[in-house]
This record gives C-alpha cells, sequence and structure tokens, in this order.
C-alpha cells in the first residue's frame, strides 16, 4: 500500500479581527483590578512584612483599612496613593 497523497489547497483567508478602541481596552482593564485587598497583599503592595505593615497600621502611618461585614480590607486606590507620595518625598527609595 502507497502513502496517501497530499493535496495542496489553498491557504486559509485572512481573518480580520476588529480594534478595540484603547479607551473601552482601559475601562475593561480597571474593571478587571481588584478594588480592596486584604492584609497580605497590601502589605506585599508596599514592600513591606506582615508584622511591619500591622505596626504602620497601628500606628497610623499608612492608610487605614475598611471593615465591610467584619472583613478588613484595604482600598487600593489609597496604597497607590499612599506609594506615590511617599515615593515624592523619598525619590531614592
Amino acid at each position: 500500500m502507497s502513502p496517501p497523497e497530499f493535496i495542496a489547497t489553498k491557504p486559509f483567508p485572512a481573518v480580520r479581527v476588529p480594534r478595540i478602541p484603547t479607551s473601552i481596552k482601559n475601562q475593561e482593564t480597571q474593571m478587571n483590578e481588584k478594588l480592596l485587598v486584604p492584609a497580605a497583599e497590601a502589605a506585599k503592595m508596599l514592600s513591606m512584612g506582615r508584622s511591619t505593615f500591622w505596626n504602620k497600621v497601628k500606628l497610623k502611618q499608612i492608610p487605614q483599612p475598611v471593615k465591610i461585614a467584619g472583613i478588613t480590607r484595604w482600598r487600593v486606590s489609597d496604597l497607590q496613593s499612599f506609594v506615590d507620595v511617599t515615593s515624592r518625598l523619598d525619590p531614592a527609595g
């Protein structure tokens, strides 16, 4: 028995994908981002350990959490603002 013959065919036509405007992409990205994070993620965002993070919370040196139904979370926007302000005050790190 001989091997099957392959028939040359035309390549598939190019599929045109509609472009999504950048503003819509940004809106989708923002919608997928978290608004509130737990302490472990907040500490990671601020590049510090958990115990240092909790000490600074206690001393009110970092943004304070919000409590929703007994769950403690931090607003990502507050943490980002805090990082922006502290980086402007100390550009070296």
